[in-house]
């Protein structure tokens, strides 16, 4: 359980740094350090990686900081809505 705790705490602190990433960190930590199989670790990582990033997101939501416009034409085709998809 330390062991997960301290690379938990690693890769919050190189998100932190670079920004980006979460998922190819966090995978072989939860894979090797917490000793999770291969088939737990990648929904984990995506939940985990999921509420961080919400976390993050949000106070710039209610800021007003967010320019919706640039975040819909940077998503995925599948995740726009039928009014920012390109005629």
């Amino acid at each position: 359980m330390l062991t997960a705790l301290v690379l938990g705490a690693l890769i919050g602190v190189l998100l932190g740094l670079l920004g980006g990433g979460g998922s190819i960190l966090a995978v072989p930590a939860l894979v090797y350090g917490a000793g999770l199989p291969l088939v737990s670790a990648v929904p984990a990582s995506l939940l985990v990686v999921g509420i961080s990033s919400a976390t993050a997101a949000l106070p710039r939501v209610h800021a007003g900081q967010v320019r919706w416009r640039i975040a819909a034409s940077s998503a995925p085709p599948e995740r726009r809505p039928p009014s920012a998809a390109p005629p």
